[in-house]
């Protein structure tokens, strides 16, 4: 007997997609202000917590790898500040200059389009 598994989705993804469908209902300061703070707490909130951690860990041993994984959660975290600040301030100037409701595609379309420049904005820095 087969079984169908559903695909998971990571938990950025997972992030992204419930701030575009909060985005695409929120009212214009509400949104702004979740970018703002979601930015905040991911993009230095996360690696502050982080970062000391590293450093306790050292290199030696079975730490180093922990100490790995907890620098690439660290740089996730930043790249997902980045891409929460962009849906949310996307969202904002979006409904301010047209007033329409935001459908699903395009909330998946932005979703999309603040990976990808998160992507690009964290190469270049």
């Amino acid at each position: 007997m087969k079984r169908n598994y559903r695909r998971r989705k990571s938990p950025g993804a997972s992030i992204l997609r419930d701030t575009a469908g909060a985005a695409a209902t929120g009212s214009l300061g509400k949104v702004f202000l979740f970018g703002i703070f979601g930015f905040l707490v991911l993009y230095f909130g996360f690696p502050f917590f982080i970062d000391p951690m590293i450093a306790r860990n050292g290199e030696e041993g079975v730490m180093s790898g922990v100490a790995r994984i907890l620098e690439r959660r660290s740089i996730w975290a930043e790249r997902l500040g980045i891409a929460v600040l962009l849906l949310c301030s996307a969202f904002a100037i979006f409904r301010k200059l047209v007033d329409c409701k935001v459908d699903k595609d395009t909330q998946k379309f932005t979703v999309v389009a603040a990976k990808v420049a998160s992507r690009a904005i964290q190469k270049n820095t």
